[in-house]
Order: C-alpha cells, then sequence, then structure tokens
C-alpha cells in the first residue's frame, strides 16, 4: 500500500520481536499465537513453530486454517510465493470445515490477506465481500469493525471509492454510537482513510467535514507529525477541487514545511504532483513542470509503481502544455510501457492463482478469457491515449500511435514465441525448445551429459487424490528441479507426461553424479501436501549418459543416443526399486558404443556404472 494510507489498529503490522532460542510450544493455541509474533520479524522461525503446530493434536480446522495461514505468510516473508499460494487453496477448503461463524471470519480474513499480499486483489476482494455477509448474516458485533476497515482499505487501493467510502462511514457510524464492538477502534485512522477515499473520489466537500476536525486532533496526538503533514496536503486537495487556489497553495505550503523534517519521499511526491496540478491550474506552467519533475523523481526512489505511473502520466500533461513534444512522447512511452507491464503483472499473479487451483483441462478457458481481457484493457489504454493527443500537433499523433502499435506487435510476437518454447503447466522449457537448445549448445562443444527422470508412482497419485493434485505435484517438482538446474549450469525442460530431462554441458562422471543425487534427495524432500494437509510422498528415478562416448546412427542428432542410454538407466534404477538412479561412463580410452550394446560394454569393463545416490562403481 502507498505511504499515505495510515493503517487503523486491525492493519497494523506487529512490532519486530527479539525472540530468543526457539522453544517448541506443547500446545496449539501457544504455537498459533507465536507463529504469529515472529511471522514479519523471524519468518523463519515462524515457519518452524507452524511445522511443529501441525503435528499437534488435537487441533480444530480453525487452528489448522491459522497454523497453515501463518506458514503461507511467512513463506511470502521469505519470497516461497508458489508454495504459499499452494497453502491458500488448503486454507480454503478448510474454511468450509469450521463451524464457529467467528472462527470463520477470522479465517477469511487471513486468507485475503495472503491473496492480496501475492498480488490477487480480486480474490482478496471476493473473499472480503464473503467476510462481510458472513459477519452481517451471523451478527458478529465484534468482528465487522475489523472486516469493515479491511475491506474499505483494499477497495481504495483498488480504485473502488464508492464502496470503499460506504464501508468506512459505516464503521465511523459504529465509532459515533459508541458501540461495544468498536471501542477498541480509534476515530483518528477511520477518519483518516475516510476523508483520503473522499478526496481521492473527487467529493472534497464531505472530506473537509472530516479533514476540519482530524487535523487538530492529529497535532495532539503523540507520532501523528508525519500524517499531519499528509492530512494538510489532504485538505488542500480538496479546497483546490472547490476551486479556492489561495487557501490550497497556503494548506500545501504548511505541508512542506512540516514534511521538511521527516524523510518521507513518497508522501512528498503526492504533495509535489497535488502542487504541479495547482500551478497548472492558475496558469503557472513553468512551476506545474518545477513539481511534476520533483513528484516523478521522488516517485522514482520509492520504486512504488501507481505513484511512478501517476507522476509520468502528470508530467506528460504539463509538457505537452508547454510545447516540449519530444520529451513528452519520450515519457509518454514510458507510462504506456510501464502500464502495460504493471497490468501484465497484475493479471499474472491473478493467473498463477488459477493455474494453482485448476487442472491442464478446466484451466485452458479462464486463462484464455483473462488473457483476451487483459488485451482489451491494453486497446482501451491506447484509444484513450489517442484521444488524448488529438489536440496535439499532427505529427505527435501519429508518432505515438506508430509507437503503441510497435510495442503490442512486439509484446505479441514476444508472448506468441513464449507459449511455443513453454510447457503450459510447469513454465519449463517443452520438449522441443529443450532439443533445440541442446543442439545449439552441441554445435560449439561435443561434450555433455544427458539425465532423464520420471516421478515414481505417479499414476498412484493421480488416482488416488485426482489430476489437479498430479499437477501440483509436477509443479512442485518442476521448480526443484529449474532451481538445481540454474545452480549447476544446466538446462532443463518437461520432456512429456512424469519426465523431465537435463543436460550438464562439459560435464564429468562427479558433476552428473552429484546433481543426479541433489536431484533425488531434493525432490523426496518436498513438501506437498494433500486437501487435508497430509504430506504425500514424491520421489523420482533417473538415469544419465555422456553424450561423446554413444555412437549414433545416420540421420540420428547428437544427443539421441545418449537419450536412449539414459532412458535404458532409467528403467534399470525402476526394477531396482526406484527413488535412485544409475549412470554409465566409458572407461580410460574407450571407443564410443551403441547405446542398445550398453549392457555389454559394463559386463565387459569398457563402460563403468555409476549408482546414484551411491556413485559406486
Amino acid at each position: 500500500m502507498p505511504s499515505s494510507v495510515l493503517a487503523l489498529v486491525f492493519a497494523v503490522v506487529p512490532d519486530a520481536v527479539s525472540a530468543p532460542e526457539l522453544m517448541l510450544p506443547a500446545s496449539v493455541d501457544e504455537a498459533i499465537v507465536r507463529c504469529e509474533t515472529l511471522e514479519y520479524s523471524q519468518p523463519d522461525q515462524a515457519l518452524m513453530l507452524a511445522a511443529h503446530g501441525l503435528t499437534l493434536e488435537p487441533r480444530s480446522p480453525s487452528q489448522h486454517g491459522q497454523l497453515l495461514g501463518c506458514k503461507a505468510w511467512s513463506q511470502m516473508m521469505l519470497g516461497q510465493m508458489d508454495e504459499a499460494r499452494a497453502l491458500t487453496l488448503v486454507i480454503d477448503q478448510l474454511i468450509g470445515e469450521v463451524e464457529q461463524p467467528g472462527e470463520r471470519v477470522e479465517l477469511l480474513l487471513r486468507l485475503a490477506q495472503l491473496h492480496y499480499r501475492g498480488g490477487d486483489q480480486i480474490s482478496a476482494l471476493e473473499v472480503m465481500d464473503t467476510a462481510l455477509d458472513l459477519a452481517e448474516r451471523q451478527a458478529l458485533d465484534r468482528q465487522l469493525p475489523n472486516v469493515l476497515g479491511n475491506f474499505a482499505i483494499y477497495l481504495t487501493e483498488a480504485g473502488q471509492f464508492d464502496p470503499a467510502i460506504e464501508h468506512f462511514e459505516r464503521l465511523f457510524a459504529l465509532i459515533e454510537r459508541g458501540s461495544e464492538s468498536s471501542q477498541q477502534v480509534p476515530p483518528i485512522p477511520v477518519r483518516y482513510n475516510l476523508a483520503r477515499a473522499q478526496v481521492m473520489a473527487g467529493y472534497p466537500e464531505q472530506a473537509l467535514s472530516h479533514l476540519e476536525w482530524l487535523v487538530p486532533a492529529m497535532m495532539q496526538a503523540p507520532g501523528m507529525e508525519p500524517r499531519v503533514a499528509t492530512a494538510l496536503a489532504m485538505k488542500g486537495d480538496a479546497w483546490r477541487q472547490l476551486g479556492d487556489f489561495d487557501r490550497a497553495a497556503e494548506l500545501f505550503d504548511q505541508a512542506e514545511r512540516m514534511h521538511q523534517q521527516f524523510d518521507n519521499p513518497g508522501e512528498l511526491s503526492v504533495l509535489r504532483r497535488e502542487q504541479s496540478i495547482l500551478a497548472m491550474e492558475r496558469g503557472d506552467l513553468a512551476a506545474a513542470e518545477d513539481y511534476g519533475r520533483q513528484a516523478l523523481s521522488l516517485s522514482r526512489q520509492i520504486e512504488y509503481e501507481p505513484a511512478i505511473l501517476n507522476a509520468l502520466k502528470h508530467l506528460v500533461d504539463v509538457l505537452a502544455r508547454r510545447g516540449s513534444h519530444a520529451e513528452a512522447l519520450d515519457l509518454h512511452r514510458e507510462y504506456a510501457e510501464r502500464d502495460r507491464s504493471f497490468l501484465e503483472r497484475a493479471q499474472r499473479s491473478r493467473l498463477d492463482t488459477l493455474e494453482t487451483q485448476l487442472g491442464v483441462q478446466r484451466q485452458a478457458r479462464e486463462l484464455d478469457e483473462l488473457r483476451q481481457e487483459a488485451e482489451i484493457q491494453q486497446l482501451k489504454l491506447s484509444e484513450e491515449t489517442f484521444r488524448r493527443r488529438v489536440a496535439w500537433a499532427i505529427l505527435f499523433a501519429v508518432l505515438a500511435l506508430a509507437a503503441g502499435l510497435a510495442l503490442w506487435q512486439r509484446a505479441n510476437q514476444q508472448r506468441l514465441l513464449k507459449a511455443s518454447r513453454t510447457d503450459i503447466l510447469t513454465g519449463l522449457p517443452n520438449r522441443r525448445y529443450l532439443t533445440l537448445q541442446i543442439q545449439q549448445r552441441l554445435e560449439s562443444s561435443a561434450g555433455g551429459v544427458l539425465v532423464l527422470l520420471d516421478l515414481d508412482h505417479f499414476k498412484q497419485i493421480n488416482d488416488q487424490y485426482g489430476h489437479d493434485m498430479g499437477d501440483r505435484a509436477l509443479l512442485a517438482v518442476s521448480r526443484v528441479i529449474e532451481q538445481a538446474a540454474a545452480a549447476h549450469g544446466a538446462l532443463c525442460g518437461r520432456w512429456g507426461g512424469e519426465e523431465f530431462a537435463l543436460f550438464l554441458p562439459e560435464a564429468t562422471a562427479e558433476s552428473a553424479s552429484k546433481l543426479s543425487g541433489q536431484l533425488l534427495e531434493q525432490i523426496a524432500g518436498v513438501e506437498f501436501f494433500d486437501d487435508q494437509g497430509e504430506r504425500i510422498p514424491v520421489t523420482a528415478s533417473l538415469g544419465f549418459a555422456p553424450i561423446h562416448a554413444l555412437a549414433r546412427d545416420s540421420g540420428q542428432e547428437a544427443w539421441e543416443p545418449a537419450l536412449k542410454a539414459a532412458d535404458l538407466l532409467l528403467y534399470r534404477a525402476k526394477h531396482a526399486g526406484r527413488n535412485r538412479g544409475f549412470g554409465a561412463w566409458p572407461a580410460e580410452a574407450a571407443e564410443p558404443i551403441n547405446p542398445l550394446a550398453l549392457e555389454d560394454a559394463v559386463s565387459s569393463g569398457r563402460f563403468q556404472l555409476m549408482r546414484v545416490p551411491d556413485a559406486s562403481i
């Protein structure tokens, strides 16, 4: 959220704590409390507490969901977004098992928080709508202020100001009535966020009715000085909207003097943009440009994309009015590219959530609809941009249109190229693209090792838990393979079904054995859970063979004999009991052999048989 949001009591991040040496709790409730205390400041220890809590009995569905919620949040804090999103599915199903409505609302609030932190605003708002409906139907007076406040903040950040104002006003009415449920909610944050939403929505009179009370009250409250400066700027923006430019300028000056005491580029960037808008409305384009440039520079410092987009959009308008069309065009191009990327990231986050929830068969239609919606949004943006630039010089309009079309065409070509090279489920290179990469590598080097890996008993996972769970297993394993390949400078891809392939350029017997052992160990250690949160074991078998030691027939690619040998060794591992691997390596000065004669070569000592993880001959 932007820095100008004043957190309500129910949205405050817990203070960081310096925990002593981690002691494992004896009860589920204690595990939950300690996990939630550490999930912001020490997420690695919070993960350990959550894992321990999930081993304790008895625990209710609500407690189970709270532990999984703390685990998912800690994973997000550590950057493990895919693992956290997978846990949100389990939490979503557990909510239906919670009998007490109050406990169900608390779990819904946690789920919405996880969705929002994961970048999926749509799912977060859907969950909050469900929580509000439940709190109202069940007359949950204790939870209602918490739900209203969080829902209003999410709506404000999503640009849905009218429903956000409605929820803030309901919460404010509860505070004014002095209801028992709202006594722990201080009025200052509620009025602050309500006034902020009203100013952003273009309701200056309503905002001023709160700001006139709010500014003096905040000046008397300790620790509120940085927020007072922002409240003064909000008040100035409201008077600017009402046409009283002198009063607006005076309030902006007061806010600027207060900002000089603090190092807060985010809120100062908002003030500079508001000062620029005021200067432009007063006809002082030079001052408007100066303030606009400062707003853009400050927003770049905090790297908050919505603030950068707002500053760029405004500065383009100012430069266009001043006749600086060349620079305006450059900034408009940056704005268009950033806005496109911002929309794509938001859509990508939504798509990631859906891809985790749906199997390959059921996801295709909705994914296609979302991509079409993203393209429609981009077209609408281009159309709006064109309409706003019609008043400019004809040459500038033609250049802007040409640049927009070129960007769209290039992005479309890149998207199609990526789709043709990528496996739709795992995101890894598909078989066709992986073989193309291997062929290109072999043009400059004849060395390398090919590894073929296959999940064990994968059909049992599909039959026992369903194909959705099987797809999730493939996703989890593909991440392990991708990370291991990156660490060893290898290429990897999905070969088909539950099979994966890796290519190690210039590998030795030792490095191939080491990578193979790490793969088997890490796949066996994947934390993969069913719908009840119970762990499902996943293992794999593999085979590897060097490319230079195998002879190829006429018409074969250089890597094909190694693939055949790796396949034979893979099935040797399957027959030997699974969760293991075999590799073959030529003895010194051995001639290349046909892969079908591999058994004879091993028997005669021309090739060494290497066992993984035991790499002895």
